[in-house]
């Protein structure tokens, strides 16, 4: 991810194949854009790649986001002036925020692989869910 770019960005480990999977706002409004993204998660055994800014998180059960990650996505965090945790396809389709309330700086990101589940921390609201 590029903030000064504002997109999301693919490449082979060398960095050759570089393209674009998703730019500037994920909604029609332009309330969810690229701005300050801090973290991102895919499942290893679903995607190509895991890794997370941030190392600090425990778990705590949400039912809620058990079903997306069972299906190739990529997660992200942004805490920009709207602060959101989003999903897209692993080809930059169906870019959608999925969680916007109750986050102020979501800046850690991780997938439970036994589970399936996603969670994050928050900086801002000194949260882990």
């Amino acid at each position: 991810m590029d903030a000064n770019l504002d997109a999301m960005f693919v490449s082979e480990l060398n960095g050759t194949n570089r393209r674009t999977l998703i730019k500037g706002c994920i909604d029609t409004n332009r309330t969810y854009c690229f701005g300050q993204p801090r973290a991102v998660a895919v499942h290893p055994k679903r995607g190509l790649a895991f890794f997370s800014f941030c190392s600090k998180f425990s778990c705590k059960k949400n039912s809620r986001f058990g079903l997306f990650v069972s299906r190739s996505y990529v997660f992200w965090t942004d805490y920009a002036v709207n602060p959101y945790i989003a999903r897209a396809g692993l080809d930059g389709t169906a870019a959608t925020p999925i969680v916007t309330d109750r986050i102020g700086w979501p800046n850690a990101l991780t997938i439970d692989y036994v589970t399936e589940r996603l969670y994050w921390a928050d900086a801002h609201v000194k949260l882990i869910e």
